[in-house]
């Protein structure tokens, strides 16, 4: 037990519970003072602490016992802590819940209330691997700060789930400090649920946990020159103008699978007059039937039917709305760009007239996608990471994800734009631009050149001497 200086510490007074310091011959006793009424009179108890610390945990817990008349049966351990101050309408039913089932009935209201199938899916994986397999079994009325943050400070030490980003040697990948953080966006709300709503604790125990640092995570992704490059390589119709969008546009790649013709503005006019561009309304989104059912298809515009050999599969393909209102927006897009895409929209149209002749090409849901199948079906985002991918191979490029192209031509336009934040968060459908300018936002070796370059002529330009001056 730990020795204070008497003088450092006050009692604490909180409506009829404090905690006491007192020094007898041998030792400090720190314990809680609380008074109760039994049998019409005034008693006075005390809960003996084993340190200060305990005894400002065990505070509020102490206080709502005095409240309801009832003796504080201090908890062996904080494992196994049971609140005594539950009410007797609360007690028989969600006393004893465990986080397990909390997380059920968090997930079950944030259904019917708000979220969405996407967001339900991404929550129920980091449940299922990251949550309950740790803590699921432990009981709800039990949790302390310090419980939550010994349990988020260890899943670091953890390799990540199955299926996640591996090492070079095969191996899963620690649990990262993004990941935890995913943790904590389900875990603090769902603890708020359990206090204010289900009244299993008086206060929420993640408040004053304190999380990992993220590392700097950067992307890696073409230069300018490397795209180039790629585009004039590149003899794929289709994936030629999935390059420019992705890159020109900074479209999410969901939102280029969702792309239809009404959607697509590079018409001779739109060039003359230098407004093409494309529209960006929807984004395309593989998901389970389940979470579709339980989220109500909410912000779901079209579901696609699966294909009759696959009656059973548990997830489907749908349109949904974009991910916030600010990614409903207009991409303007270079002269050449946009001339890409119109020549593949005529080799697009060309290639799909036998298809459109035979009865074989549909348009799901009313919708003529741009990146189509012959059947009229989307290509998903999967099908073109994989040409991406062995074009790449094939031509012996600097491997990069599909997606990088987004991050390149964000990294592009904010050199362009010479700090234009605002013009290009426009184009990339962020929320706030501290997104766009952490993520996104590359730092160049040639413009940290160009600056040093500046800097000298700026100051010694024109007035540097030489050694004979």
């Amino acid at each position: 037990m730990n020795i204070w200086n008497l003088s450092e510490h006050r009692s604490v007074i909180v409506l009829g519970a404090s905690i006491q310091v007192r020094k007898l011959k041998t030792k400090i006793k720190i314990y809680i003072a609380y008074d109760i009424y039994e049998n019409g009179k005034r008693k006075q108890k005390e809960v003996v602490c084993d340190s200060y610390e305990e005894a400002e945990r065990l505070l509020p817990d102490v206080l709502e016992a005095s409240k309801l008349g009832v003796v504080f049966a201090k908890p062996p351990k904080p494992e196994v802590y049971k609140s005594p101050y539950i009410k007797a309408s609360t007690q028989s039913e969600d006393i004893n819940i465990t986080v397990s089932e909390l997380l059920d009935k968090y997930v079950e209201m944030k259904c019917a209330k708000n979220w969405e199938a996407g967001t339900k899916q991404i929550s129920d994986n980091i449940i299922k691997h990251y949550i309950n397999p740790f803590i699921g079994n432990a009981k709800v009325a039990g949790m302390t700060p310090k419980f939550i943050q010994e349990y988020i400070s260890d899943l670091p030490n953890h390799p990540a789930a199955p299926g996640a980003h591996k090492n070079k040697n095969g191996t899963n990948k620690r649990i990262s400090a993004r990941t935890v953080k995913e943790v904590m966006k389900i875990l603090r709300p769902a603890f708020g649920y359990a206090s204010t709503i289900l009244g299993v604790i008086p206060y929420n125990p993640t408040y004053d946990v304190s999380l990992p640092d993220e590392e700097e995570f950067e992307r890696e992704q073409w230069s300018e020159q490397e795209v180039d490059y790629a585009l004039k390589r590149c003899s794929d119709h289709m994936l030629k103008a999935s390059i420019v969008i992705e890159y020109f546009g900074t479209l999410r790649t969901g939102e280029g699978c969702a792309l239809t013709l009404d959607c697509i503005h590079v018409t001779d006019e739109d060039l003359k007059s230098g407004a093409a561009r494309i529209h960006i309304n929807k984004t395309l989104r593989r998901l389970n039937k389940k979470d579709l059912d339980d989220t109500r298809s909410r912000g779901i515009l079209y579901v696609f039917p699966n294909p009759d050999n696959t009656k059973d599969v548990k997830t489907t393909i749908v349109i949904k709305k974009p991910k916030t209102k600010k990614s409903i927006r207009d991409i303007y897009m270079p002269e050449t760009a946009a001339i890409v895409i119109s020549d593949y929209i005529k080799y697009r149209n060309e290639q799909l007239g036998e298809a459109i002749e035979a009865g074989v090409y549909k348009q799901y849901g009313g919708y003529d996608f741009l990146f189509t199948q012959m059947n009229g079906r989307p290509y998903e985002v999967k099908e073109l990471r994989k040409r991406f991918k062995k074009f790449i191979k094939d031509n012996g490029l600097r491997p990069v994800d599909f997606y990088s192209l987004r991050h390149s031509g964000s990294t592009s336009k904010l050199r362009v734009s010479k700090g234009d934040v605002k013009a290009v968060q426009g184009d990339t459908g962020h929320a706030t631009a501290n997104t766009l300018l952490k993520v996104y936002a590359s730092i160049v070796d040639e413009d940290r050149k160009n600056i040093a370059t500046f800097m000298e002529k700026k100051h010694f330009g024109e007035n540097k001497e030489t050694e004979d001056d």
